[in-house]
């Protein structure tokens, strides 16, 4: 575009044309400042402005025109131009990171006459353009590590690298879990070590299930020799096989809250020959339980059966040892209790007040104990192979023992026997405890008077216990007894010469 611009001369007011070329913008044209001519002969130089400052300098041409003179006229003219507008919109490009280049399609084109910046400075060619990983690319990075990770597992190799072991083939850390999101919580479990019980049964004959707060026999143990139709016979594996299976001999349950034990047992352990389920909540006993033909060990102390389970059981063709300790035994000892081939019968801590038996019922029995109970009076007659007697702490204040030709231990400590009391003994023991009685020996009264027969014939007496009873005088005929080794008169009231003629035989 063309602007005619008047110029005051020096000469006068006449008018000079000049032609001056500026630059349009999209902006409002902005306003011209003409300033005023000076004399060729002086210069004038006026301050930078902000932006770009342009001199013109016209001329007439020497040449004659229509709307020139011939005269020459120079001047000096300073146009203040507004800011340069590119003639096309700027494309501006985002401030990115430091550490990520812009892309090369957007870059900031710079200005005239500024320098170039660094953030449009192509990178060196020895540095290779980063590419940015998207959704797709690592997809594509996933399934080629499961590739190899499914061809390391089909084709384990040895290492690639020294001192690099190969993964192929290591342990699953999560294979022991089998329901990781407790689907199976209402399906019927095992408690822990039934399982491994039952395996290890399979080949010992030895089913231990104690302390496993049972409250019955599980399913699986009756079970256990029941054939898996599901099961395959691999001659290769380690597992013990079906027919290195052996029968069950021994049956372990103690501590539990086992209630009842119905004839599951009898028809799946017919070769059992131990029994052993103390300490649980036991009130009966199966009725077949008679078919167990070489049952001869049976614990079933703890719990809480009456003289009925224990006549049932005591009739079982091979029993030798039943404890029937700690359960709801009361009142008398039955008569109708009957054993042929009982060796120890154990009926303590129960609550029977009284023991009577007599003739060949229990012919084999060689130790009875019946301590810890509220007996008041025990007789026993006609017990051949007895050899062992225990009633200490009960209330007995008599005992009546006869037809006891091999009983050599007789414990009848912590009772409330009299002087009276001693003549009814065995006369061929070997032990004998009368420790914690009666046996008052006071000097001119006959009536508590321990009497000099009390010990005689006890020949083959060698321990004799009378601590704590009260004792004045040493009784007759101690001294005299020739096996006796050892002699417990603690707690008593002997005077010094007494003490002096059994000291080499008190043992405290």
């Amino acid at each position: 575009m063309s602007s005619r611009i008047p110029v005051k001369t020096p000469s006068g007011n006449r008018h000079a044309s000049g032609t001056t070329t500026t630059t349009t913008a999209p902006r409002p044209p902005q306003p011209i400042f003409q300033t005023p001519s000076v004399p060729a002969s002086k210069s004038f130089r006026a301050a930078p402005t902000p932006r770009a400052v342009q001199t013109v300098k016209s001329s007439h041409s020497t040449k004659p025109n229509a709307t020139t003179t011939s005269t020459t006229t120079t001047a000096t003219q300073r146009i203040v131009t507004a800011p340069r507008v590119p003639t096309t919109p700027r494309t501006i490009s985002r401030t990115r990171p430091a550490t990520q280049e812009a892309p090369s399609s957007i870059k900031k084109q710079p200005d005239a006459g500024e320098p170039p910046s660094t953030a449009t400075q192509r990178r060196p060619a020895s540095t290779p353009a980063r590419t940015p990983k998207g959704s797709l690319a690592l997809r594509e990075h996933v399934a080629q590590m499961r590739r190899q990770m499914k061809q390391s597992a089909a084709k384990p190799t040895a290492s690639t690298s020294a001192g690099v072991e190969s993964t192929a083939g290591a342990e699953d850390p999560f294979a022991h879990v089998t329901d990781p999101f407790n689907q199976k919580k209402h399906e019927h479990r095992l408690p822990d070590g039934i399982e491994a019980a039952i395996t290890k049964a399979r080949t010992s004959g030895h089913l231990d299930i104690s302390s496993l707060d049972l409250d019955s026999i599980p399913d699986e143990v009756y079970g256990m020799y029941r054939p898996d139709p599901k099961a395959v016979i691999d001659f290769s594996s380690e597992a013990p096989a079906w027919y290195t299976y052996v029968d069950l001999e021994r049956f372990v349950a103690s501590d539990n809250q086992i209630t009842i034990v119905d004839n599951r047992l009898v028809e799946t352990f017919g070769g059992l020959t131990t029994l052993t389920m103390p300490r649980n909540v036991l009130t009966s006993l199966p009725g077949g339980l008679l078919e167990l033909e070489l049952l001869s060990t049976v614990d079933l102390s703890g719990n809480k059966l009456s003289w009925e389970m224990v006549e049932l059981v005591c009739k079982l063709p091979a029993l030798r040892q039943a404890d029937f300790s700690q359960n709801n035994l009361a009142g008398e000892f039955p008569q109708s209790l009957t054993s042929t081939a009982l060796i120890t019968l154990d009926l303590s801590r129960n609550a029977i007040d009284q023991v009577t038996i007599r003739g060949q019922r229990l012919p084999n029995l060689v130790r009875l104990n019946v301590s810890q109970n509220r007996l008041a009076e025990i007789e026993i007659d006609g017990l051949p192979a007895l050899r062992d007697l225990d009633a200490h702490m009960n209330c007995l204040s008599r005992a009546h023992l006869s037809d006891l030709p091999v009983l050599v231990r007789l414990d009848l400590g912590r009772n409330a026997l009299g002087p009276d009391a001693l003549a009814g003994l065995p006369r061929h023991l070997d032990e004998l405890d009368l420790s914690d009685n009666r046996l008052h020996g006071r000097d001119g009264s006959q009536q508590d008077t321990i009497k000099e027969e009390a010990f005689a014939g006890m020949t083959n007496l060698t321990q004799l216990r009378l601590a704590r009873n009260n004792l004045d005088l040493l009784p007759p005929g101690i001294t005299t007894l020739p096996s006796l080794k050892s002699i417990d008169l603690a707690g008593n009231h002997l005077r010094h010469a007494d003490y002096k003629q059994v000291q080499h035989l008190q043992q405290s």
